[in-house]
């Protein structure tokens, strides 16, 4: 078990004395839960022996609810608002043991000192909480402190919510004084912070921007004590099969996110030194532009002193811009502005030591910080960075005599880095989602460095919870409104597939079988006589540079079956009997491999093209894309014979007539170059790489153009999955 990282503040909590400095806390992993089984039913773990707590008459329907036990769906939640929830409790000297969650977030602190945040994203229906062992407490007096918050419409969009509601069970003798809904916890409302809108950024997921007015959440004390309420008492066994609603309780598989404090790059237009106090003088303004020198998924964090009415605004951006709107070279400067920054306003009270944060990270490369004093001056005492992303732990690492190609992978693996939180996600400063078709190239990525899967896992499981009533799973999960994309229901059964070559639990894949079947059932329902698919529900993306948003030929309404998207159908069920069969189901194994022969005899009928060699886009034979060429090598339905043709056409885009490929598809490029043996395929389409290197790029774009909207973006890493599994040849026997 690995060690959680304290965070530590300077200064003292609104707690007090700080924890007796013996005091570890780590996280540990409850045994793991396949099915959801009696959950809300009756107890079926500890944490279910807990009640959810809350700020008394913060919900309209609470107090009737309870009294009549009559749990009814809660209101929207409310927007942006704050609680401290407190207890003491005396400590024999013995570990404590506990689990805890929240809705919608919370910083656990014990005696002042914050120790750990969460809980982890998940869905309602499937809503983590995580473990805790503390070792080493002094005897005698301590405090357990939770501030817990909701943001409602103002929250980042991954974040699901049901209502307000703090959980802790707690082990031992430490079961009567601090479990919640046994011991007597104590709420404060806190009003120091306040969520306004999300600026003029464009951002489309990460939240809205703060105001913090005197000193932070973590810190703030509240105007006053009351006894908490409780909101959802502990699980009661109901003989008749009643189910409590709101949350299913689940124990995390993954570990805490990575919180390591930096102060990097340096301050470009004046001179300043960031790892010094400074002071900024009375009816003074300074503005530093912060080049953090590589790209950052953090906190921010200030300690300040003095001051008193003084303002600071910290914004975001991944690049400066040009006065027409131009990224240009990200280390350059000179000329350009911070036009579309994102980010908090803290404003100062006086007091000595107070610290900032937010409740949620933000990301960028670059920081635009904005102090304006009033009648005091200002000390600014630390001004760092406090970097989170998911513990990659890389157990692989490649060099080559090639410096670019030694570029490329870093590059690639500080986006994957940036990419990887409590769940993955696509890009970390506009939407933080977890889009199913990106998460297949993420995993691979992360296989390709470390054999941990927890988040292969989590991935597969949460999309998996995410199908709706026909069998489909959300196109990205979590995420507070539905989206749906048949084709990236297609790739969520491809990882069940690639889990089958690279997991280790067969018992854990077969739990998720079913949900697979679901999909695949609820996917054929759209086949035609010949077993192929079209006028397919959602939006049926495969790559932006297709055009049509994405959408290739036979996957717009009204449209006969296209190729491009029968072969990712068909890459779906040879997953699905690859999965099948490595747990020893026979015959369904065999039941989605001849569905997949079926398929592609009808793909290579109808739109292979003879005198080519190559497979149109449309019966008529008239379009042809490299995307259908890549699938046609990896589902085998273009054979060795047609490789010389397909190699030549992959080689020159332009003499073939194809139109552009995106950083995205460039991964299923990748692979098929490696499966027909052409190694030069893959090293003659990394320009967009390089360009992106020449650009000042830390991390890879969105579409691998150096103008474009996301600087950051996870399926833009591939190159790094094959430097390993394709040029180092490390892959699963039979891929």
């Amino acid at each position: 078990m690995r060690k959680l990282f304290c965070w530590v503040l300077l200064g003292l909590s609104a707690a007090g004395a700080w924890a007796a400095p013996e005091a570890a806390v780590r996280q540990v992993f409850r045994p793991e839960r396949l099915e959801a089984g009696a959950t809300n039913i009756k107890v079926v773990q500890p944490i279910d022996e807990a009640a959810w707590i809350w700020m008394k008459g913060e919900d309209v329907w609470g107090a009737e609810a309870l009294a009549a036990d009559a749990w009814a769906d809660p209101p929207p939640p409310p927007c942006s608002r704050f609680y401290r929830f407190r207890r003491a409790f005396v400590s024999d000297g013995t570990p404590l043991a506990l689990d805890v969650s929240a809705d919608e977030r919370f910083v656990l602190l014990l005696d002042g000192r914050p120790v750990a945040r969460g809980p982890h994203r998940g869905l309602v229906h499937h809503w983590p909480y995580q473990s805790y062992e503390v070792s080493g407490l002094a005897p005698g007096e301590h405090v357990l402190e939770a501030v817990c918050w909701q943001l409602g419409n103002h929250a980042p969009i991954a974040q699901l919510s049901w209502r307000g509601g703090f959980i802790l069970k707690a082990g031992g003798t430490y079961d009567a004084q601090l479990t919640t809904g046994r011991a007597a916890w104590q709420a404060g409302r806190l009003v120091n912070t306040r969520l306004t809108d999300r600026g003029t950024s464009g951002t489309y997921g990460a939240g809205s921007q703060c105001e913090i007015d005197g000193t932070s959440f973590i810190d703030e004390a509240p105007a006053r004590w009351e006894a908490a309420a409780v909101v959802r008492p502990k699980i009661v066994r109901n003989r008749y099969g009643g189910r409590r609603n709101g949350w299913r309780l689940f124990p995390t598989g993954r570990p805490d996110p990575l919180h390591e404090t930096k102060t990097p790059g340096r301050v470009v237009n004046v001179a300043a030194d960031l790892t010094r106090p400074f002071t900024v003088p009375a009816g003074g303004k300074a503005d530093l532009w912060w080049d953090l020198g590589d790209y950052y998924c953090a906190y921010p964090e200030l300690v300040v002193s003095g001051g008193t009415g003084a303002e600071i605004t910290w914004l975001w951006d991944e690049s400066l811009r040009t006065p027409d709107g131009k990224k240009g070279n990200r280390n350059a400067f000179v000329g350009k502005a911070m036009t579309k920054g994102f980010g908090d306003t803290f404003v100062l009270d006086g007091r000595p030591d107070a610290p900032f944060t937010t409740p949620w990270w933000r990301a960028g490369r670059w920081c635009e910080l904005t102090i304006k004093t009033g009648d005091e001056p200002l000390t600014v005492k630390a001004l760092a960075l406090r970097e989170t992303h998911y513990p990659i732990v890389s157990e692989a690492s490649f060099d080559s005599d090639d410096p670019s190609l030694t570029a490329i992978a870093t590059m690639c693996k500080r986006t994957l880095e940036n990419c990887s939180h409590e769940t993955l996600c696509d890009c970390p400063h506009w939407e933080q989602l977890m889009y199913s078709g990106d998460t297949r190239v993420e995993l691979e990525l992360l296989a390709a460095l470390t054999p941990d899967e927890r988040p292969r896992r989590t991935a597969i499981t949460l999309f998996d919870e995410s199908r709706r009533g026909d069998g489909l799973p959300a196109m990205a999960v979590p995420l507070m409104e539905g989206k749906d994309s048949s084709t990236y229901a297609m790739c969520w059964v491809m990882m069940v597939g690639d889990y089958a070559l690279k997991g280790t639990d067969p018992a854990w894949l077969k739990a998720h079988l079913p949900g697979m079947r679901s999909t695949l059932d609820a996917l054929a329902r759209y086949e035609n006589a010949a077993g192929l698919v079209a006028e397919l529900p959602g939006w049926n993306y495969v790559d932006e540079r297709l055009g049509n948003y994405g959408v290739p030929k036979g996957g717009l309404p009204g449209e006969k079956p296209g190729a491009l998207i029968n072969l990712q159908y068909l890459q779906a069920l040879q997953g699905a009997a690859q999965a099948e069969a490595s747990v020893g189901e026979t015959m369904m194994a065999r039941r989605w491999q001849e569905k997949a022969d079926r398929t592609a005899a009808s793909i290579r009928k109808r739109f292979f093209v003879a005198s080519r060699g190559l497979l149109a886009e449309t019966e008529d034979h008239k379009s042809f894309t490299a995307h259908s060429q890549c699938l046609g090598v990896l589902t085998g339905v273009l054979t060795q014979t047609e490789y010389d043709a397909v190699s030549a056409a992959l080689l020159d885009f332009k003499a073939a007539g194809f139109g552009p490929m995106g950083t995205y598809f460039q991964y299923y490029l990748f692979e098929a170059a490696f499966k027909i043996g052409r190694s030069e395929l893959f090293f003659n389409h990394l320009d967009p790489w390089r360009a992106m290197l020449a650009a000042g790029l830390r991390t890879a774009t969105e579409n691998g153009l150096v103008e474009c909207r996301s600087d950051c973006h996870a399926w833009s890493a591939s190159p790094l999955y094959f430097f390993h599994a394709g040029i180092a040849g490390v892959r699963p026997s039979g891929v």
